[in-house]
Protein backbone atom coordinates (compact mmCIF):
# COMPACT_ATOMS: atom_id res chain seq x y z
CA UNK A 1 0.00 0.00 0.00
CA UNK A 2 1.36 3.52 -0.88
CA UNK A 3 2.08 6.03 1.97
CA UNK A 4 -1.37 8.49 0.44
CA UNK A 5 -3.70 5.28 1.66
CA UNK A 6 -1.70 4.10 5.19
CA UNK A 7 -2.97 5.09 7.84
CA UNK A 8 4.57 9.63 60.48
CA UNK A 9 5.57 7.08 62.86
CA UNK A 10 6.40 7.50 66.60
CA UNK A 11 9.77 8.03 68.29
CA UNK A 12 12.45 8.13 65.91
CA UNK A 13 10.80 8.63 62.61
CA UNK A 14 8.87 11.99 63.73
CA UNK A 15 12.62 13.88 63.46
CA UNK A 16 12.90 14.02 59.49
CA UNK A 17 15.29 14.60 57.32
CA UNK A 18 15.91 15.71 54.14
CA UNK A 19 14.86 12.96 51.37
CA UNK A 20 14.90 13.35 47.70
CA UNK A 21 12.19 12.92 45.82
CA UNK A 22 12.21 9.45 44.74
CA UNK A 23 12.90 9.90 40.57
CA UNK A 24 11.15 8.16 37.83
CA UNK A 25 13.33 5.76 35.71
CA UNK A 26 14.26 7.28 32.50
CA UNK A 27 13.63 5.08 29.79
CA UNK A 28 15.24 5.86 26.37
CA UNK A 29 16.28 4.19 22.71
CA UNK A 30 16.56 6.74 20.80
CA UNK A 31 17.58 10.68 21.65
CA UNK A 32 14.22 11.60 20.78
CA UNK A 33 11.63 9.59 22.29
CA UNK A 34 10.14 10.62 25.42
CA UNK A 35 10.69 10.23 28.57
CA UNK A 36 8.25 8.03 30.66
CA UNK A 37 6.01 10.09 32.62
CA UNK A 38 3.08 8.36 34.23
CA UNK A 39 1.35 11.64 35.22
CA UNK A 40 -0.43 13.34 31.73
CA UNK A 41 1.79 15.29 29.71
CA UNK A 42 1.32 17.77 27.08
CA UNK A 43 3.21 16.96 23.85
CA UNK A 44 3.01 20.24 21.59
CA UNK A 45 4.36 18.89 18.48
CA UNK A 46 1.40 16.14 19.20
CA UNK A 47 -1.09 18.28 19.56
CA UNK A 48 -3.60 16.59 22.71
CA UNK A 49 -1.98 14.97 26.09
CA UNK A 50 -1.01 11.60 26.32
CA UNK A 51 -1.60 9.39 29.14
CA UNK A 52 -2.25 6.10 29.97
CA UNK A 53 -5.89 4.65 30.05
CA UNK A 54 -7.13 1.80 31.76
CA UNK A 55 -9.39 -0.35 29.51
CA UNK A 56 -12.26 -1.70 32.32
CA UNK A 57 -12.96 -4.75 30.23
CA UNK A 58 -9.49 -6.54 30.23
CA UNK A 59 -8.15 -4.31 32.83
CA UNK A 60 -4.94 -3.57 31.06
CA UNK A 61 -3.74 -0.04 30.33
CA UNK A 62 -3.12 1.11 27.22
CA UNK A 63 -0.91 4.12 25.98
CA UNK A 64 0.11 5.80 22.28
CA UNK A 65 3.12 7.65 22.25
CA UNK A 66 4.22 10.67 19.79
CA UNK A 67 7.68 10.27 18.18
CA UNK A 68 7.63 13.24 15.54
CA UNK A 69 10.42 12.63 13.85
CA UNK A 70 9.62 8.94 13.25
CA UNK A 71 10.21 6.01 14.28
CA UNK A 72 10.84 2.32 12.03
CA UNK A 73 9.06 -0.61 14.06
CA UNK A 74 11.53 -3.02 15.44
CA UNK A 75 12.43 0.54 17.52
CA UNK A 76 8.95 0.81 18.47
CA UNK A 77 9.08 -2.42 19.44
CA UNK A 78 12.07 -2.37 21.66
CA UNK A 79 10.93 1.25 23.12
CA UNK A 80 7.38 -0.10 24.06
CA UNK A 81 8.98 -3.53 25.69
CA UNK A 82 11.35 -0.98 28.07
CA UNK A 83 8.16 1.24 29.10
CA UNK A 84 6.73 0.17 32.70
CA UNK A 85 3.76 1.33 35.21
CA UNK A 86 4.21 -0.19 38.55
CA UNK A 87 4.44 -4.08 38.60
CA UNK A 88 3.56 -4.04 34.62
CA UNK A 89 5.81 -3.74 31.56
CA UNK A 90 4.49 -2.60 28.35
CA UNK A 91 5.00 -4.22 24.46
CA UNK A 92 3.52 -3.09 21.55
CA UNK A 93 -0.47 -3.36 21.68
CA UNK A 94 -2.19 -6.80 20.43
CA UNK A 95 -5.93 -6.38 19.55
CA UNK A 96 -7.99 -9.67 20.23
CA UNK A 97 -11.39 -8.17 20.16
CA UNK A 98 -13.66 -5.39 18.31
CA UNK A 99 -13.97 -3.80 21.37
CA UNK A 100 -10.60 -3.94 22.29
CA UNK A 101 -9.66 -1.99 18.73
CA UNK A 102 -12.47 0.42 18.99
CA UNK A 103 -11.45 0.91 22.55
CA UNK A 104 -7.62 2.35 21.49
CA UNK A 105 -9.27 4.57 18.87
CA UNK A 106 -11.35 6.32 20.81
CA UNK A 107 -9.05 7.01 23.68
CA UNK A 108 -6.45 8.19 21.20
CA UNK A 109 -7.82 9.46 17.98
CA UNK A 110 -4.14 10.30 17.09
CA UNK A 111 -3.27 6.79 16.43
CA UNK A 112 -4.79 6.28 12.63
CA UNK A 113 -3.62 8.52 10.24
CA UNK A 114 -1.68 8.55 7.45
CA UNK A 115 0.58 6.81 8.37
CA UNK A 116 -0.69 5.22 11.15
CA UNK A 117 0.60 4.62 14.97
CA UNK A 118 2.82 0.89 15.14
CA UNK A 119 0.77 -2.32 16.44
CA UNK A 120 2.13 -5.16 18.02
CA UNK A 121 1.29 -7.74 14.96
CA UNK A 122 3.97 -9.01 12.53
CA UNK A 123 4.48 -11.50 9.78
CA UNK A 124 6.39 -14.71 10.19
CA UNK A 125 9.27 -14.62 7.70
CA UNK A 126 8.40 -17.97 6.75
CA UNK A 127 5.27 -17.12 5.16
CA UNK A 128 4.17 -16.55 1.51
CA UNK A 129 1.00 -14.59 1.26
CA UNK A 130 0.24 -11.60 1.66
CA UNK A 131 -2.57 -12.48 4.83
CA UNK A 132 -0.63 -15.69 5.59
CA UNK A 133 1.18 -15.80 9.25
CA UNK A 134 -0.05 -12.88 11.24
CA UNK A 135 1.32 -13.32 14.72
CA UNK A 136 1.28 -11.00 17.93
CA UNK A 137 4.21 -9.66 19.60
CA UNK A 138 2.99 -11.88 23.13
CA UNK A 139 2.22 -15.15 21.19
CA UNK A 140 -1.12 -14.53 21.20
CA UNK A 141 -3.49 -16.25 18.44
CA UNK A 142 -4.22 -13.69 15.95
CA UNK A 143 -7.87 -14.68 15.27
CA UNK A 144 -9.68 -11.43 15.37
CA UNK A 145 -8.41 -9.26 12.32
CA UNK A 146 -9.68 -6.04 11.34
CA UNK A 147 -7.59 -5.10 8.16
CA UNK A 148 -8.59 -1.87 5.30
CA UNK A 149 -10.40 -2.47 2.49
CA UNK A 150 -8.00 -4.52 0.04
CA UNK A 151 -5.59 -5.27 2.97
CA UNK A 152 -3.20 -7.21 3.39
CA UNK A 153 -1.38 -6.39 0.28
CA UNK A 154 2.43 -6.56 0.54
CA UNK A 155 3.11 -3.41 -1.71
CA UNK A 156 6.07 -3.47 -2.80
CA UNK A 157 6.75 -7.35 -1.18
CA UNK A 158 8.15 -6.15 2.23
CA UNK A 159 5.38 -5.12 4.45
CA UNK A 160 5.28 -7.20 7.26
CA UNK A 161 4.58 -5.37 10.39
CA UNK A 162 0.83 -3.54 11.79
CA UNK A 163 0.43 -0.29 11.76
CA UNK A 164 -3.28 1.16 12.02
CA UNK A 165 -5.19 2.75 8.67
CA UNK A 166 -6.91 6.13 8.12
CA UNK A 167 -9.75 5.05 9.12
CA UNK A 168 -9.26 2.97 12.65
CA UNK A 169 -8.85 -0.33 10.73
CA UNK A 170 -5.30 -2.19 10.14
CA UNK A 171 -2.59 -2.12 7.16
CA UNK A 172 0.42 -4.20 6.62
CA UNK A 173 3.23 -1.97 5.99
CA UNK A 174 7.31 -2.49 6.32
CA UNK A 175 9.33 -2.73 9.36
CA UNK A 176 11.36 0.13 7.93
CA UNK A 177 9.39 2.74 7.49
CA UNK A 178 10.27 5.85 9.37
CA UNK A 179 7.46 8.35 8.31
CA UNK A 180 5.46 6.53 11.04
CA UNK A 181 5.04 9.41 14.16
CA UNK A 182 4.54 6.77 17.01
CA UNK A 183 2.82 3.52 18.48
CA UNK A 184 0.53 2.20 20.90
CA UNK A 185 1.85 0.42 23.77
CA UNK A 186 -0.51 -2.45 26.56
CA UNK A 187 0.61 -2.90 29.99
CA UNK A 188 -0.94 -6.46 30.61
CA UNK A 189 -1.68 -5.76 34.40
CA UNK A 190 -1.48 -8.52 37.02
CA UNK A 191 -4.47 -9.66 38.74
CA UNK A 192 -3.45 -8.42 41.76
CA UNK A 193 0.18 -6.76 43.72
CA UNK A 194 1.50 -7.32 46.93
CA UNK A 195 4.09 -4.04 48.18
CA UNK A 196 6.05 -4.89 51.14
CA UNK A 197 4.62 -3.42 54.55
CA UNK A 198 6.19 -2.67 57.26
CA UNK A 199 3.90 -2.58 60.48
CA UNK A 200 4.68 -0.58 63.91
CA UNK A 201 7.98 0.39 62.28
CA UNK A 202 10.59 1.43 64.96
CA UNK A 203 8.46 0.24 67.78
CA UNK A 204 7.96 -2.74 69.92
CA UNK A 205 4.71 -5.08 70.39
CA UNK A 206 1.68 -2.99 69.94
CA UNK A 207 -0.79 -2.44 73.44
CA UNK A 208 -3.67 -2.95 72.30
CA UNK A 209 -5.20 -1.02 75.16
CA UNK A 210 -2.99 1.96 75.18
CA UNK A 211 -2.01 2.35 71.68
CA UNK A 212 -4.37 4.60 69.98
CA UNK A 213 -3.37 3.94 66.35
CA UNK A 214 -1.18 1.07 64.30
CA UNK A 215 1.16 2.39 62.05
CA UNK A 216 1.61 0.89 58.55
CA UNK A 217 4.42 1.56 56.08
CA UNK A 218 4.53 0.82 52.60
CA UNK A 219 7.23 1.14 50.97
CA UNK A 220 8.40 2.22 48.08
CA UNK A 221 11.01 0.54 45.76
CA UNK A 222 12.51 1.07 42.09
CA UNK A 223 9.50 1.15 40.29
CA UNK A 224 7.01 1.80 42.87
CA UNK A 225 6.64 4.69 44.73
CA UNK A 226 4.54 4.23 47.55
CA UNK A 227 3.34 7.72 47.72
CA UNK A 228 2.26 8.29 44.24
CA UNK A 229 1.12 5.22 42.85
CA UNK A 230 -0.97 3.92 45.76
CA UNK A 231 -4.51 4.94 46.29
CA UNK A 232 -4.66 6.01 49.89
CA UNK A 233 -8.63 6.55 50.09
CA UNK A 234 -8.91 2.67 48.78
CA UNK A 235 -7.02 1.19 51.86
CA UNK A 236 -8.11 -0.72 54.68
CA UNK A 237 -6.12 -3.14 57.39
CA UNK A 238 -6.22 -4.69 60.49
CA UNK A 239 -7.70 -8.99 61.03
CA UNK A 240 -8.77 -9.49 57.33
CA UNK A 241 -7.90 -6.30 55.40
CA UNK A 242 -11.67 -5.48 55.62
CA UNK A 243 -11.37 -3.71 58.59
CA UNK A 244 -9.85 -0.09 59.73
CA UNK A 245 -9.77 2.48 57.07
CA UNK A 246 -6.94 4.73 57.64
CA UNK A 247 -7.38 7.92 59.82
CA UNK A 248 -3.89 9.98 58.13
CA UNK A 249 -1.00 9.19 55.94
CA UNK A 250 2.48 11.04 55.35
CA UNK A 251 5.04 10.55 53.00
CA UNK A 252 8.53 9.51 54.95
CA UNK A 253 11.71 7.30 54.43
CA UNK A 254 10.41 4.84 56.67
CA UNK A 255 13.96 2.55 55.96
CA UNK A 256 15.92 5.02 55.51
CA UNK A 257 16.56 3.55 51.95
CA UNK A 258 15.98 7.00 50.46
CA UNK A 259 12.76 6.74 48.78
CA UNK A 260 9.69 7.97 50.37
CA UNK A 261 7.46 5.66 51.79
CA UNK A 262 4.01 5.54 52.13
CA UNK A 263 2.74 5.36 56.16
CA UNK A 264 -0.80 5.37 57.28
CA UNK A 265 -2.09 5.35 60.87
CA UNK A 266 -5.50 3.07 61.75
CA UNK A 267 -7.55 2.89 64.40
CA UNK A 268 -6.60 0.20 66.95
CA UNK A 269 -9.88 -0.84 67.85
CA UNK A 270 -11.51 -1.10 64.57
CA UNK A 271 -8.34 -3.56 63.17
CA UNK A 272 -10.23 -6.25 65.00
CA UNK A 273 -7.23 -8.57 65.74
CA UNK A 274 -7.62 -11.16 68.39
CA UNK A 275 -5.57 -12.88 71.05
CA UNK A 276 -3.24 -15.24 68.68
CA UNK A 277 -2.97 -13.15 65.62
CA UNK A 278 0.67 -12.87 64.45
CA UNK A 279 -0.33 -11.27 60.70
CA UNK A 280 -1.91 -7.95 59.61
CA UNK A 281 -3.25 -7.40 56.37
CA UNK A 282 -3.44 -4.66 54.46
CA UNK A 283 -5.72 -4.48 50.84
CA UNK A 284 -6.30 -1.43 48.46
CA UNK A 285 -5.34 -0.41 45.20
CA UNK A 286 -2.82 1.62 43.03
CA UNK A 287 -3.68 4.78 40.85
CA UNK A 288 -3.83 2.27 38.05
CA UNK A 289 -7.01 0.33 39.91
CA UNK A 290 -4.55 -2.70 40.71
CA UNK A 291 -5.39 -4.51 43.17
CA UNK A 292 -3.25 -4.82 46.88
CA UNK A 293 -2.95 -7.69 49.18
CA UNK A 294 -0.37 -7.65 51.31
CA UNK A 295 0.38 -9.49 54.49
CA UNK A 296 2.99 -8.39 57.05
CA UNK A 297 4.11 -9.70 60.89
CA UNK A 298 2.75 -8.27 64.32
CA UNK A 299 2.68 -8.83 67.59
CA UNK A 300 1.13 -7.76 70.71
CA UNK A 301 1.81 -7.00 74.23
CA UNK A 302 0.93 -10.53 75.87
CA UNK A 303 -2.86 -10.07 77.16
CA UNK A 304 -3.58 -6.65 75.64
CA UNK A 305 -5.54 -7.64 73.24
CA UNK A 306 -8.49 -9.26 75.61
CA UNK A 307 -8.79 -11.00 79.44
CA UNK A 308 -8.42 -14.29 79.84
CA UNK A 309 -9.59 -14.34 83.35
CA UNK A 310 -12.53 -12.61 85.06
CA UNK A 311 -12.35 -9.50 86.54
CA UNK A 312 -12.12 -9.67 90.16
CA UNK A 313 -14.40 -7.61 92.75
CA UNK A 314 -13.59 -6.67 96.25
CA UNK A 315 -15.94 -5.21 98.68
CA UNK A 316 -15.46 -3.70 101.94
CA UNK A 317 -17.73 -2.59 105.10
CA UNK A 318 -16.68 -0.67 107.79
CA UNK A 319 -18.70 0.67 111.04
CA UNK A 320 -19.29 -0.47 114.47
CA UNK A 321 -21.14 -3.73 115.59
CA UNK A 322 -23.88 -4.65 117.89
CA UNK A 323 -25.92 -7.44 118.82
CA UNK A 324 -26.26 -10.09 115.79
CA UNK A 325 -23.55 -8.17 114.09
CA UNK A 326 -25.90 -4.99 113.27
CA UNK A 327 -24.06 -2.34 112.78
CA UNK A 328 -24.97 0.60 115.24
CA UNK A 329 -22.99 3.54 113.47
CA UNK A 330 -22.60 4.87 110.30
CA UNK A 331 -21.38 2.36 108.07
CA UNK A 332 -18.84 3.21 104.67
CA UNK A 333 -18.91 0.74 102.09
CA UNK A 334 -16.22 0.80 99.58
CA UNK A 335 -15.12 -1.65 96.49
CA UNK A 336 -12.36 -1.79 94.25
CA UNK A 337 -12.33 -4.45 90.61
CA UNK A 338 -9.42 -5.32 89.66
CA UNK A 339 -8.46 -7.03 85.93
CA UNK A 340 -4.78 -9.25 85.66
CA UNK A 341 -4.77 -9.25 81.88
CA UNK A 342 -5.59 -5.20 82.11
CA UNK A 343 -4.32 -2.30 84.17
CA UNK A 344 -7.47 -1.77 85.29
CA UNK A 345 -7.78 -1.19 89.04
CA UNK A 346 -10.81 0.87 89.81
CA UNK A 347 -14.02 2.20 87.49
CA UNK A 348 -16.70 4.84 87.66
CA UNK A 349 -18.93 3.92 90.52
CA UNK A 350 -16.79 2.10 93.07
CA UNK A 351 -16.61 5.57 95.07
CA UNK A 352 -16.87 4.95 98.90
CA UNK A 353 -20.74 5.69 100.39
CA UNK A 354 -21.72 6.27 103.20
CA UNK A 355 -25.42 4.65 105.16
CA UNK A 356 -26.67 6.68 108.31
CA UNK A 357 -26.68 4.81 111.45
CA UNK A 358 -30.42 5.59 111.16
CA UNK A 359 -30.93 4.28 107.88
Amino acid sequence: MTKMGRSMVKGAFLNRRTVLTHSLLILSLLAALLSVVWAPWTQSQAGASITVVRNSINGHFYEAVYVPEGITWDDAKAAAELRAIPYARGHLATINTRGENDFIVSNFPQVFGSPGYWLGGYQAPESTGAGEGWRWVTRETFYYQNWSQGEPNDSNGNEDVLQFALDGYWNDAARTDKDVKGFVVEYDTPIRIGPTIVINPGEGPIDFRNDETIPVAILSVSGLDATKDIDRTSLTFGRTGHDARPSICTDIDVNGDGFLDLLCHFSTRETGFQEGDTVGVLRGQTTYLIPILSRGPISFVPGSLGDTTPPIVSASVNGALGENDWHISNVEISWSVSDPDSDITSAFGCETITVAADT
